[in-house]
């Protein structure tokens, strides 16, 4: 269910990252939005990218996968 928060966070759809991006969108569209080199971890077969702000992965290693979870410097990630 969306616009419920879930233990430990805000629901999915209440998540606004720079430029609109949300969980959900394609990784890809972050990346061409905030101009960086998608970063694929062959160990954990998953697309990431890191800022001092925040954290975003997918759980593919496609860079078009979805955006499935969002952390913070000193919390976990959520989904």
């Amino acid at each position: 269910e969306t616009g419920k928060p879930t233990p430990g966070g805000p629901a999915p759809d209440q998540i606004v990252l720079p430029e609109g991006v949300r969980i959900g969108d394609p990784f890809s569209k972050a990346a061409r939005l905030w101009g960086f080199e998608p970063e694929i971890d062959e160990v954990f077969a998953v697309a990431m990218h890191f800022t001092p702000e925040f954290g975003i992965m997918t759980r593919d290693p496609d860079i078009d996968a979805p955006i499935a979870e969002v952390g913070t410097p000193g919390f976990a990630f959520c989904e």
